[in-house]
Order: structure tokens, then sequence, then C-alpha cells
């Protein structure tokens, strides 16, 4: 049967209902449809999506509440078959009715579950069917359990949904080309993979290496500022952006260097600076450890390299079985957003554009997987290397960090010998980004200056070297 609910407010009592809608109940269980009061007639009517399941109560003589309809079991037990209880058998008035036989407050409930002799009906707790009756105290242990269950079915398919609405496609590379591949781009085969570089400017090269999750759009303002009288060189690096992930899936830091080492060979660089943010850091400063010879100056922009007691939610997030999966699949856009406003000491210059932007290079197919892949790996501490850089090195550091804190700009400090150390008051993670053209004018004078002085030590004695720039 239906009922409405009443326009008024709930009253605080397990038994009611919310207000203002209708209510489902199952008199009896789904009693057209099974015999009333039987597991079989309460389970279809849940089926049927009954809110409330409305048993009918009489009890026991030990004080259990059993679910059927009349405390007179004469006519619906073989109680009568059972010389035992021949002397239970009374007269007593229902509802103003005088009625002889027997009754179940007269009976202890295991009195009442003997089972009944083959063919000959069914006693108070047992159906027809063989469907057992139950009790009210069996009733109140499964209703719980059935709102539990229903509960945790309808949370795992909110989830689902949910999960489901932001599921993204990969999109194809030659899709992407078109929105991020202009002007100075071009692509050269390192090890059988397409790298996307750029190559702009007149002048000593600049190697310039993004990080986690960036792409070579991250050095545009260094670009703009410093290309007059550099060579700005800039690639994506394997397993992010339009290059996309290397074959193998081998994202070490000594895969890096490896590939970095190559790069140069394909382009023909004897000697180059060698600048490098967070990943691009590490990869960095770890190339000058390996091969010292070629890096002419090092610029350091909040590098990791130094152990990190907390990282970030996004690599924490990958690194759980399972939602490491999701991730290759879910659209990145918010995980996106959210790392990108801590990677600002600024949140507010965080544009939709830029969200999108590395939001779309993510979406590049591969480098979700790649990602995943890469800091999966748990990668092995190889800060004591950073004491054998020989190279002249500048380190850049946000005081607003909240990837990798600024104590660690101290400790590359300490452990490179001659480093140079500039905080930025207000920055956070990607200075090259949030203060471009103040960064760019610090790492111009630096690495111009690192070039003088060699040059002059090369030149023989009496001569002066021409200027730089």
């Amino acid at each position: 049967m239906l009922a409405r609910a009443e326009e008024r407010e709930p009253e605080h009592d397990q038994g009611r209902c919310a207000a203002s809608r209708l209510i489902v109940i199952g008199h009896r269980g789904a009693s057209g449809y099974r015999p009333e009061h039987t597991l079989a007639s309460y389970k279809l009517a849940i089926a049927f999506g009954a809110d409330i399941i409305e048993p009918d109560l009489v009890s026991t003589r030990d004080g259990h509440l059993v679910a059927r309809h009349e405390n007179d079991i004469s006519g619906t037990t073989d109680v009568a078959a059972h010389p035992e209880f021949a002397s239970r058998r009374t007269t007593k008035s229902i509802d103003g009715v005088a009625i002889t036989g027997w009754f179940t407050e007269d009976f202890t409930l295991a009195e009442l579950k003997i089972p009944a002799d083959p063919g000959a009906g069914y006693r108070a707790v047992h159906a027809a069917d063989g469907e057992d009756r139950l009790s009210c105290e069996r009733v109140t242990d499964q209703a719980p359990r059935k709102w539990l269950w229903r509960g945790l079915w309808a949370l795992l398919a909110a989830v689902a949904l949910a999960i489901a609405s932001q599921v993204a496609r990969d999109i194809p590379v030659d899709e992407l080309k078109r929105s991020y591949a202009g002007g100075a781009s071009r692509f050269v085969d390192v090890g059988g993979l397409q790298v996307h570089y750029r190559d702009e400017g007149e002048g000593p090269p600049l190697v310039l290496l993004h990080g986690t999750g960036a792409s070579l759009h991250t050095w545009d303002a260094w670009a703009e500022a410093v290309r007059t009288h550099f060579r700005v060189i800039r690639m994506d690096l394997p397993g992010f952006g339009l290059t996309g992930p290397n074959r193998d899936d081998d994202y070490r830091i000594d895969a890096y260097v490896a590939f970095l080492e190559a790069f140069r060979g394909k382009l023909g660089l004897d000697s180059f600076a060698l600048a490098g943010n967070s990943l691009g850091g590490q990869i960095a400063w770890s190339y000058a450890v390996a091969h010292p010879a070629p890096v002419s100056a090092l610029v350091l922009l909040d590098p990791a390299g130094y152990p990190i007691d907390r990282p970030a939610l996004v690599f924490r997030l990958a690194r759980i079985p399972g939602i490491s999966w999701l991730m290759t699949k879910l659209d990145p856009g918010p995980i996106t957003e959210k790392t990108l406003r801590d990677c600002y000491g600024d949140p507010r210059k965080v544009t939709p554009a830029l969200v999108e932007r590395y939001r779309k290079l993510a979406l590049r197919e591969g480098n979700r997987r790649a990602f995943v892949a890469r800091v999966a790996r748990r990668a092995e501490d190889r800060s004591g290397d950073i004491a054998n850089i020989r190279s002249p090195t500048l380190i850049l550091w946000g005081a607003q960090d909240r990837l990798i804190p600024v104590a660690h700009a101290q400790r590359f400090v300490r452990g490179i010998p001659g480093a140079r150390l500039v905080v930025y008051d207000g920055v956070g993670h990607v200075p090259m980004e949030e203060i471009g053209e103040r960064s760019a004018a610090d790492t111009d004078a630096f690495v111009s200056a690192a070039l003088r002085a060699q040059s002059a030590a090369r030149e023989p004695a009496g001569m002066t070297p021409a200027p730089h720039r």
C-alpha cells in the first residue's frame, strides 16, 4: 500500500520517515505474492522497493515477538497432533469473540519452532512453502543490515557515477601539435623518441629543463628575455608535453641523464649552460655530476634532490594502488589546478589558460600513464652526489615554495662548492613562470659572468677577451 507522509516536521523517532514524499509500506511483506510474514515475503517487498516492512506481532510466553497476524495457532499449525500440548487447549476472548484452541502466548519460542510433521501443514514459525517465519528479534537484526547494504551500494553507485563523469580520453599528439607546436618548434629523433624542442636566439647555448607535469612552455618568459644574446634550447622531457612517454617506461634520473647526453649529441653542443626547475633541476645537477665537461654554468630553480618528508598530494595519490590506475583515466584538470595553485606563491596568478595548457598536455597519449610509472618508482637518494658538482652554480628559490621547502636551498648551498643563492620573497616553486623577467635577469647576469671568467682564464697572458654581450 502507499501512504503520503504528513506535511510537517518529522518527529525524532527511528520509526518516522522524512516528510513530503511517498512512502511504500510492505504490509506483512509482499503478502499478495508470498505467504505473509515469511522471509520470502519480506525479501520480495524489499526488492519491490518498500521503505517500511509492517509486520503483525504477537508475543510468546518467554517474551519473544513472533510475526503473525493472530495469536490463535490452532488452524495454522499441527499443534493438535502433539499430545504433549493437549493441556494447553483453552478458550479465550479475542476481540469480543470466544475462541477455543491453542495460543502463541502459551508457548515458548522453542516450542513454536518444533519442526512440523510432514504433510501436517505448518507451525507458527513455518510457512507452507518451507520458509521460516521471523520473530521480531530477527527482523530487527536484519533491518539495520539491509539499510547498511543499501547505503553502501548507493554510495558505491554515487562514487562510480562521479568517477565516470570525470573520465577523459587521451588526446592524439597530432591534435595537440596544432596548438602547442607552432613557431620555433622542432622535432628530433632521440633513441626512437620524437622529441619536441625549440632552438631560438644567437649566442652561447643555454639549455632549459622543466619540472614534473610541465613542458618547454614553462620557459616562455626566459626565452623572450635572453634569446637576443643566448641560444635558448628547451625541450619536452620524456613522459611530458608533446614528446610523450618513452618506449620502455624508464623514468629513472639516470635514464634522463642519458637522454640529455644523447640530445646534446644530436644538436652538436660542445659546451652549454644548463638550467632546470624541480625534476629538471635534479636532472641538471645529476648531469653536471656525470658529465661535468660540457656544463659551463649550472642554474637550479627549486631543484629536487634531497628527501622530502611530505610530497605533494598528486605524488601521494599516484602511489596508492587503484587510485594510481584511476589517475591514468580521469581528467587531470582538478588536480592540475590544485597543484598549480600550490606551486605559485600568489595563486591569483594561476589563470584558466595556464591550467588548460597543463591539462591538455597531460592528456597527450601516454602521459598520464608515464607520470604514474615515474612516481610509483621510489627514487634512490642520490643527495650525496651533490657535493661532486664542480660547475659554477646559481640557486634560485621561492620563499613560499610549498612543494620543496626553502630550507633545502641552504642544503644545496652547503653541498655545492662556491654556489650562490637568491631567495625570492612571495614566490613559489616556479620562479621562471611567476617572476619570469626577474629570474631570467639574475640568470643572465650569473651565466654571462661565468662565461667571461672562463674566457679570461683561457686567454693567453696580456690579451683582453672581447666582452660577452
